[in-house]
């Protein structure tokens, strides 16, 4: 693999693995609100965002 291949994976590696890890950040968000939110407030949200805290 060439120096720039190898660049190119690193490039399109990194922001594939920051979308696995809030994917697996937000799964358990997802059941817990379906879980505790009754059904007609659930039709008001329309979303949320995740964001970084700490280390992980």
């Amino acid at each position: 693999m060439s120096a720039n291949d190898a660049e190119a994976v690193q490039t399109a590696g990194s922001p594939a693995q920051s979308l696995y890890t809030y994917d697996q950040a937000a799964w358990p968000t997802t059941d817990a609100l379906l879980a505790a939110v009754p059904e007609a407030t659930l039709e008001t949200i329309r979303g949320w965002v995740l964001t970084p805290e700490g280390e992980s």
